[in-house]
């Protein structure tokens, strides 16, 4: 709602002899329906209320299967999709967006001069492929990552978490929440090769975006894009031990921390080599180092000290609004480092630290 004006609402006052035209009848139900705008998106949020899904076809083909549901958009419409719809993908090389939009018509089988029909408007939907990211009001339902191939054969990703070429990708789907949550935007990083990894590490950060959830966070996941690290309230910067960051990724990093970004970096497997790549980029910001981890312990739920994650022995570094662990929490969310499972608390304990550094991020411009 903060990108969005605010105005004081105006209803009818009604008297005798008051003379209904169409101000007045216009007046008497806008109130009505920004009323309910107003409690969708301060009570509810924007994003996808029911059904919405986008799913591959059976054989997997070059189009997508959209089921009916319901969104609200920025703005507050209610968009419903109300049958099944089959979208197809353009064939080529790139990222496609499936995006849902609200846009108003006139009833089937009307034409603007027949006067008797002026005074019904359809809010209907628009559902379209798009090459760039949809600008909103409009949703996104889902995107797909094209291959090569002249013609795309999608289908549903083997690890949601992580969907390759021609996999749907569903993690960018905003949804409703029961009561009003704060949007945190969280920047995805990965330094080296993501492959690299423990296949748990990034299940683990998809798992911590649900309990941010239930905490009234809803995350809002940023690409890194081109420009080495992505705008973000809090960074996410993981990768393997032995991992040297490149000095233009370190130097966009530490730039914005210095603007009020928060920095999560969580490495995963042995060595020092990325931990002190980070640390060395955040060596101006020491000085707030007590005053970030007595924030962090302190956030939403309470510590005496960090949690142990999935690697206990890995130091724990703090910095002016940044956390660097070699304790890899990533693997500790998703409750297995290798093959060893971690016990009940071991996991709870890590997300719940994580949650903290999130709300601590999410409140960027204020006092933690």
């Amino acid at each position: 709602m903060t990108d969005r004006p605010f105005s004081s609402l105006v209803r009818v006052n009604p008297f005798t002899g008051l003379i209904v035209d169409v101000d007045t009848w216009s007046t008497a139900h806008e109130y009505h329906r920004r009323h309910h705008q107003l409690h969708l998106l301060t009570l509810h949020g924007c994003g996808i209320a029911h059904g919405l899904e986008v799913l591959p076809t059976d054989p997997p083909s070059d189009t997508v299967v959209v089921e009916r549901g319901v969104g609200i958009d920025t703005l507050g419409n209610v968009i419903i999709l109300p049958e099944r719809q089959r979208l197809t993908l353009e064939a080529k090389e790139g990222t496609s967006y499936v995006s849902l939009d609200y846009v108003e018509s006139l009833p089937p089988g009307t034409s603007t001069n027949q006067t008797e029909n002026r005074g019904r408007v359809v809010e209907d939907f628009r559902l379209r492929i798009l090459s760039v990211p949809p600008e909103l009001p409009a949703l996104e339902l889902a995107r797909v990552q094209l291959g090569s191939s002249p013609k795309a054969h999608v289908t549903s990703p083997s690890n949601p978490w992580s969907p390759g070429p021609n996999e749907i990708d569903s993690r960018f789907r905003l949804r409703v929440q029961p009561q009003a949550c704060t949007d945190i935007y969280l920047g995805l990083l990965v330094c080296g090769s993501a492959e690299e990894l423990d296949p748990n590490h990034l299940k683990g950060f998809h798992y911590l975006l649900s309990a941010l959830a239930g905490c009234g966070l809803r995350a809002v996941l940023v690409e890194a894009g081109g420009r080495g690290a992505p705008l973000a309230d809090m960074l996410y910067v993981t990768g393997k031990g032995i991992t040297k960051p490149p000095a233009a990724v370190l130097n966009r990093i530490s730039d914005q921390v210095k603007q009020g970004a928060w920095l999560f970096a969580d490495v995963c497997g042995p060595g020092t080599d990325l931990m002190e790549g980070l640390q060395a980029a955040l060596k101006e910001g020491k000085k707030g180092s007590s005053e970030t981890e007595d924030a962090v312990l302190g956030a939403h739920f309470v510590f005496g000290t960090a949690p142990p994650g999935a690697s206990p022995s890995g130091q724990v570094a703090w910095a002016r609004d940044a956390v660097i662990s070699a304790r890899d929490y990533g693997c500790a969310w998703a409750g297995r480092h290798a093959k060893q499972a971690l016990s009940r608390e071991e996991i709870r304990s890590a997300l719940e630290f994580g949650v903290n550094v999130a709300v601590c991020a999410s409140r960027r411009g204020s006092s933690c």
